[in-house]
């Protein structure tokens, strides 16, 4: 329940700010934020700032993705990947982190905003496994 509380609150204020100029901007922000507080709800503001982000971000074309591997990527490879993801996507820009872990083996899992892609070795060999099973 209170994810979705959150997620109308960012709704909310998105709504607010998205047609607003910018001298109203700061009055806006202050209602919103009083209203958090004589609500007692300030506790969520950093959940409701985040979905508020990846909504302003998706509105623009703009995706998130993590891309999780065992080692580090050349920088040509990861410059074509993310080409090709934009494409796939259809996104005007991709906004891609890194992050080693080397527990996946290698391959790769790239984490998108609605769904995971594993490919990571780990996945695979597990996979293998449960069928030799």
């Amino acid at each position: 329940m209170a994810k979705v509380i959150d997620q109308q609150l960012a709704e909310v204020l998105y709504q607010l700010t998205n047609q607003a100029k910018d001298k109203e901007l700061a009055g806006l922000l202050d209602k919103f934020a009083n209203y958090l507080v004589s609500s007692g709800q300030t506790q969520r503001w950093p959940v409701i700032a985040d979905l508020y982000r990846q909504k302003w971000l998706n509105r623009q074309g703009i995706l998130e993705v993590e891309i999780i591997c065992a080692r580090p990527l050349d920088q040509n490879y990861l410059q074509t990947l993310t080409d090709e993801l934009t494409k796939l996507l259809s996104a005007s820009q991709l906004i891609v982190k890194t992050k080693l872990d080397p527990e996946i083996l290698g391959g790769m899992i790239i984490r998108l905003p609605d769904r995971l892609l594993d490919a990571s070795y780990r996945r695979q060999l597990r996979n293998l496994q449960a069928n030799l099973l």
